[in-house]
């Protein structure tokens, strides 16, 4: 699949292939099949000396296309080559863990009420999400993945600047809701390619 650049419609063929089980085992039965099938890429991805953190970002969010994973793999490698980069991903970590801590501690994203965005960098970010969502998710459609994660170095700025002015985890709830609905939002955008929260920095110096 990887050597000859085939896309294979795996949950379609492996629907095709349990599809004489009985209906309670069809889900279950192609939910293992596929977990050993992404088990055994991960670990030719090991063998290939790609870390761990790169790998599980991308098997985290990819779980039925196997080309679009080697392709996703390849693009945050060669991304991460330049050390620019690496400290641009370091942002992007940032807001996936402030998400992953805060469903720890049962917070819940609000959605987004322009009117509550009190600070400039957070309006500032709110504006870059809707000015750049569209193009984003064409890139990601086009499967030109190296555009994608390039096309993120605009974050970069407002990203940065977001967490050093803006206290995400204040005590007044609806501020806070709102603050997280914004970087969930801005997060389901990293999503199509990657869990960044699974990169680790020290990981970073060694793509």
């Amino acid at each position: 699949i990887w050597g000859n650049k085939i896309r294979v419609p795996l949950g379609e063929m492996i629907e095709v292939a349990v599809g004489r089980l009985k209906p309670e085992l069809t889900e279950k039965v192609k939910k293992e099949l596929i977990s050993f099938i992404f088990q055994r890429a991960d670990n030719l991805l090991e063998s290939e000396g790609v870390p761990v953190g790169i790998r599980r970002a991308v098997l985290n969010v990819e779980k039925e296309d196997l080309l679009s994973l080697r392709r996703k793999i390849n693009a945050l490698l060669e991304f991460l080559q330049q050390k620019d980069n690496q400290a641009l991903l370091v942002g992007f970590t940032r807001v996936a863990n402030i998400l992953k801590q805060a469903k720890e501690k049962g917070l819940i994203p609000g959605e987004i009420d322009p009117v509550k965005l009190l600070e400039t960098s957070e309006l500032n970010l709110y504006r870059l999400l809707q000015d750049q969502s569209g193009w984003l998710n064409d890139l990601y459609r086009e499967g030109n993945y190296l555009g994608f994660l390039q096309a993120l170095r605009q974050w970069s700025g407002p990203i940065d600047r977001f967490f050093d002015e803006v206290l995400v985890m204040t005590s007044e709830k609806d501020l806070r809701d709102n603050r997280l609905g914004l970087l969930g939002k801005v997060n389901d955008i990293f999503l199509q390619m990657a869990d960044f929260s699974e990169i680790s920095p020290e990981e970073l110096g060694h793509a």
